[in-house]
């Protein structure tokens, strides 16, 4: 009995000794689990407060950049504020050039139609300058031909004056002269001078030689604008000069009218072809 409390006790202590050992160790558990939840709670604190603060400090750079955000947008803005207006005016600035641009073509195309006239006209111009160059050679020819017709007449016209002067200055005196046939130069019969009432002139026969004398005695120059009769010589050779007379005799192709057209036959026909064109009619030109 003895040994069995003796056991009990000693198993009792045993427990008490292992019941304090752990106690201990649970003791020593606890206080450093303890103090690791203390130190939990300050870790949670601190960063409780860096939280706090963070949280300011993210408000007050979400509000400086909402500011500044909000400048700068209205700085990116500013320029644009009056977009509408600016594409209005735009719009009005393309249409305006393309009204211009319209007009240019309009313009050029004018001027294309006008530069194609232009080329005519210098071809047409070319042409008539061309005629213009035939037309002043034609009228230099012409103009020579003048001259030299002019000259032609002024050496008959000589030519007729010294056949004159030797006809007045002739020393045969011409029966005409006479009063008989004063009172017959005025009548148109054709015998009005052909009998001489000198028989030494004309052969004895009676009959006028058509002596260029006869023509130019006073009589018969008071008498030149009278026609005598166209048979006689005197009719023939000087009769007026304004009278076209025939065109067989020496006195026509000597002394016939200058501003009358020349025969085929006298040599101011040949020389002048283009007689047609009177002096008078080229003056404007020559001017």
């Amino acid at each position: 009995m003895d040994e069995l409390t003796v056991n009990h006790e000693a198993a009792i202590q045993e427990l008490r000794d292992m019941h304090n050992i752990t106690m201990t160790t649970l003791h020593e558990e606890h206080a450093r689990t303890m103090r690791g939840k203390t130190h939990t709670f300050d870790q949670v604190d601190t960063l409780l407060f860096q939280k706090s603060s963070l949280r300011d400090k993210a408000k007050r750079f979400e509000e400086a950049l909402r500011r500044s955000t909000d400048e700068q947008i209205g700085d990116a803005l500013a320029p644009y504020q009056h977009i509408e207006e600016d594409l209005k005016s735009l719009k009005d600035v393309v249409e305006m050039k393309n009204n211009q641009i319209h007009q240019q073509e309009k313009k050029i195309s004018d001027l294309e139609r006008v530069a194609q006239k232009n080329v005519l006209l210098e071809e047409r111009m070319q042409m008539l300058q061309q005629q213009n160059e035939d037309l002043m050679a034609r009228i230099d020819n012409n103009l020579e031909n003048v001259e030299k017709e002019s000259s032609e007449k002024k050496r008959l016209s000589r030519n007729n004056e010294e056949l004159l002067w030797r006809l007045q200055t002739s020393p045969l005196c011409s029966p005409c002269s006479s009063p008989i046939h004063r009172s017959f130069s005025t009548s148109p019969t054709p015998s009005s001078c052909l009998f001489s009432s000198s028989p030494g002139l004309g052969g004895g026969t009676g009959f006028l030689p058509s002596t260029p004398t006869h023509g130019y005695s006073p009589s018969h120059r008071e008498n030149q604008n009278r026609s005598p009769g166209p048979a006689t010589p005197t009719h023939r050779g000087f009769s007026n000069q304004n009278q076209s007379p025939g065109p067989a005799t020496p006195t026509h192709r000597g002394f016939s009218n200058q501003n009358q057209s020349p025969g085929p036959a006298t040599p101011t026909h040949r020389v002048s072809p283009n007689h047609r064109h009177s002096p008078a009619r080229l003056n404007p030109l020559m001017r």
